[in-house]
């Protein structure tokens, strides 16, 4: 009696450990990534945790636009098929240094790439290991299933186009535009139609003063623009000019100062045409929150201003 007792006590032990084993290496996140390793058109990245899509970048070859969403719901039920999907593949782990690949292939190839890495916990933490993409039906699902997810999310979350009467600009979801107003106009502090502030998180003027912010001014043809100053930065460093849109800007980064003190990372751009051009005042750095000029966000703004006459 004393025998089968130890042998029922350890086959409970043994279906426990295989249990809380099972739920410790859970599926929680998916990554997936392709593109063309010599184009600009024609990339889709998704990456997915749980109930949310924690960001999403895809840029179409025929519009050559890019669309970004960050930290959207989706349903329990699509995280569920998608969670199936990926666990039904039959995976190789990628073993080349990273370095070595860039997306599946060299930097010039410009073969197509498609990358998968998947997130589990394991022993308390997130381990994320990256996959070779396998040429299977099972996997043509599950990247059918994300590109479904994110047209869901996509439509969902449509980002707002912005007129300020001289100018349209995109506000990504997340942001919000900011009127600039004129204290010398008549009357008083009429919102300017060449200039918009888009702030990440925020929604009115008190915002601005601590988080981070665009502020666009538009100068029409004939009309001359200030020379950006750096004056009032340290640090400074002038960046490699960034074609977005139709739109080729140059600028600077540098830390702003108040009197002494480094307030956080700034960047000025402008552009440079006989049509009008734009300067975009960026405030990248402030308190404990930081984007830097690469996020998908802020460059779909920068890529999206537009002259109304246009």
């Amino acid at each position: 009696m004393k025998k089968f007792c130890i042998i029922a006590a350890l086959l409970l032990l043994a279906g426990l450990t295989a249990c809380h084993a099972e739920e410790d290496s859970a599926l929680t996140g998916i990554i997936f990534d392709r593109g063309h390793g010599s184009a600009w058109g024609n990339q889709f990245y998704i990456e997915v945790r749980d109930c949310e899509i924690v960001q999403l970048r895809c840029i179409e070859e025929d519009t050559m636009e890019l669309e970004s969403l960050e930290h959207v719901s989706i349903r329990p039920e699509q995280w569920e098929a998608l969670k199936t999907a990926a666990l039904n593949l039959e995976l190789r782990e990628e073993t080349s240094a990273w370095k070595d690949r860039l997306f599946g292939h060299s930097k010039l190839d410009g073969g197509e790439y498609r990358n998968l890495s998947l997130i589990r916990r394991v022993g308390g933490k997130e381990v994320t290991v990256r996959y070779r993409w396998p040429d299977s039906a099972e996997a043509q699902a599950l990247e059918a299933a994300l590109e479904q997810v994110a047209q869901s999310a996509r439509e969902a979350q449509a980002d707002e186009v912005y007129n300020t009467g001289e100018f349209s600009v995109l506000i990504p979801n997340g942001w919000a535009a900011v009127a600039v107003k004129d204290p010398f106009s008549d009357p008083p502090n009429a919102e300017k139609t060449n200039s918009l502030n888009i702030i990440k998180g925020g929604t009115t003027e008190e915002d601005l003063r601590t988080g981070l912010y665009v502020r666009l001014d538009y100068y029409g043809p004939g009309t001359e623009m200030p020379e950006p100053g750096a004056e009032v930065c340290q640090n400074v460093a002038e960046i490699e000019p960034l074609r977005l849109g139709a739109y080729t800007w140059q600028g600077f980064t540098g830390e702003e100062l108040f009197g002494r003190v480094a307030l956080g990372k700034v960047a000025v751009l402008w552009t440079d045409t006989e049509a009008g051009n734009f300067m975009a005042s960026c405030w990248l750095e402030r308190k404990r929150e930081e984007i830097t000029l690469e996020d998908p966000q802020l460059r779909a703004i920068l890529a999206s201003v537009t002259p109304v006459s246009e």
